[in-house]
């Protein structure tokens, strides 16, 4: 998803997934950052080597989103 819409899904990825019947120690949130390639592709290797079913979930506020609100708190600060 992207620009902050909203969706049913939102808070709830987890439960769904679980609900499936994946096992909760192969249902991993990662942040798509930069700073955090190492560790990513490392939950990546790991869910990619189990031999069962595994989510990995990307979760990060939108850009669009995060800009707008650190916009508005910049303005907040003048």
């Amino acid at each position: 998803m992207t620009g902050g819409q909203p969706s049913a899904a939102f808070n709830r990825l987890i439960n769904i997934c679980k609900g499936l019947g994946v096992e909760e120690e192969h249902i991993r949130i990662i942040k798509p950052l930069h700073n955090k390639h190492e560790e990513n592709v490392k939950v990546m290797q790991e869910e990619l080597e189990y031999r069962g079913v595994s989510v990995i979930i990307p979760q990060r506020e939108c850009v669009q989103t995060l800009n707008k609100r650190m916009r508005a708190k910049f303005k907040e600060k003048k």
